[in-house]
């Protein structure tokens, strides 16, 4: 770009950073600097600068005409030289002796270096502060042009999507929305949810274990309209950051589980083959969970639902129903295998013609690497059916584990007294057992 066609906010820049550099090389001198006054108006000025140092040290002449577009300054420590020296005619002649120069050039080089190792320590941590603490980009971009005014942080870029590194064109034109019967998922993607997780740095070696989370959430109860997110963490020992890497919307879920998955299963045989680069290095990415209640898991693995004679993920065993409900009766039987997942060995157990495509992803056991549904199997169905025994809410409950009306009642008011006690993050607060 030529100089006649920068701009006058950019010349006003240039000019103010060649007067620090005047003033800088002007106080390192050893000599006495006597300048002569001068003024600065805010319409056309014209002045004339010459600093004489003493011993012939140095010379400064600049003879210039000065326009700032009714600005006015504070006259500052030495004359400004005027106009034509944002303009292609100005020239600066400046003799420094063999040992000053020395000085300004070992000057110059420990402001850059602090400058460097600010660039380097610094932005890193700010950019995770900023993420950490929710601070805003406006917040952000101010408190960079704060810190720029100082010498060691003037080589900071002036906007915090540079800093958070936000405003990548090649990383936001990577995915795009692409259409999955009878909805639309977008495609996040895990190397960009691990680039933020500043909780890397505790991670030494060179595999991510990843624990990925699969389900379906509606959106409002007018409608049918409902999310299926896929989101994911790494797991380490310290408080895990989940991030969203997939999102699928429509009126209902997804008809078809690959189409669905697709995405997540290419870029975990990318991430698993030839890793990432992150700030701490290369990682390589390895699934270590999915968490999925049953039906997810159903839909994902085509396997039979909860309610099925051969639903049980973990052995062989046929169910029985018992009082119109599914029960699995005894813990002898054969273990499900994942070679026997693949080879589709208990063929009842599937759904379908093919196994799910999660079978491509590298280094994955489609039995020990899907865990169990705590919620459901456990809170939601042991302990109910024990509550609904204690309660004689079953016709055929024995009387001797039956609770009497006061043990209810004084357990009914024991659970509404700590309600209001309950924190925003429990949707389903306490209420009376009867």
């Amino acid at each position: 770009m030529s100089y006649s066609n920068v701009s006058k906010s950019t010349k006003r820049r240039r000019f103010l950073e060649d007067v620090e550099t005047i003033n800088f090389i002007v106080e390192n001198q050893q000599s006495q600097v006597s300048p002569q006054p001068s003024s600065i108006t805010s319409r056309h000025t014209e002045s004339n600068l010459t600093i004489d140092v003493q011993n012939n040290v140095s010379s400064i002449n600049i003879d210039s005409n000065f326009s700032m577009c009714d600005t006015t300054f504070i006259e500052p420590k030495y004359p400004l030289p005027s106009n034509d020296f944002l303009n292609n005619n100005h020239n600066i002649f400046i003799n420094v002796t063999s040992s000053d120069s020395e000085d300004h050039q070992r000057s110059t080089n420990n402001l850059n270096k602090i400058a460097d190792d600010s660039n380097g320590s610094i932005l890193p941590l700010s950019s995770k502060w900023a993420v950490d603490h929710n601070i805003t980009l406006t917040a952000l971009s101010s408190l960079l042009k704060v810190l720029r005014v100082h010498d060691c942080f003037k080589y900071f870029p002036v906007d915090a999507r540079t800093v958070l590194k936000t405003n990548n064109n090649s990383q936001r034109n990577t995915h795009t929305i692409v259409p999955v019967q009878p909805g639309f998922y977008y495609h996040f993607g895990i190397a960009n949810g691990l680039k933020f997780d500043y909780n890397l740095m505790g991670i030494l070696s060179e595999k991510i274990k990843l624990v990925i989370g699969i389900d379906g959430l509606p959106l409002t109860k007018s409608s049918f309209s409902m999310f299926w997110p896929i989101l994911g963490y790494a797991r380490y020992s310290s408080k895990p950051r989940v991030f969203l890497i997939g999102l699928y919307w429509g009126r209902e879920k997804p008809h078809s589980s690959k189409l669905y998955l697709k995405n997540l299963v290419d870029e975990l045989k990318d991430l698993s083959e030839n890793g990432m680069v992150s700030d701490f290095g290369k990682k390589f990415v390895t699934v270590d969970t999915f968490c999925c209640d049953v039906p997810a898991k159903s839909f994902i693995l085509y396997t039979k639902a909860h309610n099925g004679y051969y639903s049980c993920l973990r052995c062989t065993v046929e169910g029985e129903r018992v009082n119109n409900t599914m029960s699995f009766l005894g813990s002898n039987f054969p273990k499900r295998t994942h070679m026997d997942f693949l080879n589709r060995i208990d063929d009842e157990h599937h759904i379908g013609e093919t196994v799910s495509i999660l079978t491509e992803i590298p280094q994955i056991n489609m039995i020990d690497n899907f865990s169990m549904d705590y919620m459901h199997l456990v809170c939601l169905g042991i302990v109910k059916k024990l509550i609904s025994l204690w309660l004689g809410i079953f016709k055929k409950a024995p009387v001797q584990v039956r609770l009497q009306s006061r043990d209810v009642n004084i357990i009914s008011n024991r659970l509404l007294y700590v309600k209001s006690s309950i924190p925003c993050d429990f949707s389903r607060k306490p209420r009376r057992l009867n």
